[in-house]
């Protein structure tokens, strides 16, 4: 019998922040970015974050554009979806790299709101939203995550690479 097909969670490769796969993961970040790239930079310090962005930066051109995450958030879903695509819209398309830090608060500002009622449920949320357009952008996009339950979310909307520190 052939082996089931393996999830996308499973096919996202987790690298150590100080590890060779990093090193080649930010050296190649400038031929990758034209592909799309998805990163999570899971649990990392605020000092960690900056030290992988030069990483980035200082193995390519791409302009690394950096947005909090949580302040996208607004009473309204449609308005949260709005800022989202604002700052996508913003960042264009290739030669740039999306840095979304906060990103935890975001996902518990989505989630808290939808417990208690939120909006119209067959509308998409500001999460799927988010990850719709990380799909479609074709530059990188790297979000900052510690909060398990929220990195878990974030592997099943197809990020292709979880670099924990």
């Amino acid at each position: 019998m052939p082996a089931a097909p393996q999830s996308s969670v499973q096919d996202s490769r987790a690298i150590r922040y100080d590890s060779e796969a990093f090193s080649r993961l930010a050296a190649s970040a400038e031929e990758r970015a034209g592909e799309g790239l998805q990163i999570i930079f899971q649990g990392a310090p605020p000092e960690k974050v900056q030290e992988a962005l030069a990483a980035f930066a200082e193995n390519s051109t791409l302009s690394i554009h950096q947005i909090d995450l949580s302040s996208l958030v607004q009473e309204r879903d449609d308005q949260t979806r709005g800022n989202v695509r604002e700052a996508f819209d913003s960042a264009g398309e290739d030669g740039t790299i999306l840095f979304f830090n906060h990103a935890d608060e975001f996902f518990s500002q989505i989630e808290e709101e939808a417990a208690r009622g939120g909006e119209d449920k067959d509308a998409r949320t500001p999460i799927d939203y988010l990850f719709q357009r990380t799909d479609a952008f074709k530059g990188i996009v790297i979000l900052a995550l510690s909060d398990p339950a929220h990195v878990a979310r974030a592997r099943q909307g197809g990020i292709d690479v979880v670099v924990t520190f």
